[in-house]
């Protein structure tokens, strides 16, 4: 390879890395989704927050499950990469507990040439909630 491509790959990761270095993006689906006729759609979750932000190297990922009254709750978050368009499993997290909420926090470091986003599934009693967050 000759010296000017080596360079030019050089500022282009440098390049890269500085942009993606700031970039803070959430996703997060309704804080009490209504259906069409315009009640709410959960019976049981009351609100289900799903975040990914990305600083630098990592990845942190942030999820909120409220219920409508004490209740079992449980929150499963999976890391996931875009791959030649196909999303794979990075890491499965889960967390459970019982009450009126329940939160979840985790961090990775990632390979900052893929693409990554965060399913969530919220549990609360017998009512499953899946979203999805990108950065």
């Amino acid at each position: 390879m000759s010296k000017n491509a080596k360079k030019a790959i050089s500022v282009l990761l440098i390049v890269t890395f500085l942009l993606s270095f700031g970039a803070l993006c959430f996703a997060s689906e309704p804080e009490e989704a209504e259906n069409e006729s315009g009640g709410s759609r959960f019976t049981t979750i009351s609100s289900a927050n799903a975040q990914i932000s990305k600083s630098g190297l990592t990845v942190t990922c942030n999820a909120t499950l409220k219920a409508k009254y004490s209740t079992s709750l449980k929150i499963t978050m999976v890391l996931q990469k875009n791959s030649s368009g196909s999303w794979s499993d990075v890491k499965t997290w889960t967390k459970t507990g019982s009450g009126t909420s329940l939160s979840a926090e985790e961090s990775r470091v990632i390979n900052i040439l893929y693409t990554y986003r965060l399913k969530v599934t919220f549990k609360a009693d017998s009512e499953t909630y899946t979203t999805y967050a990108y950065y």
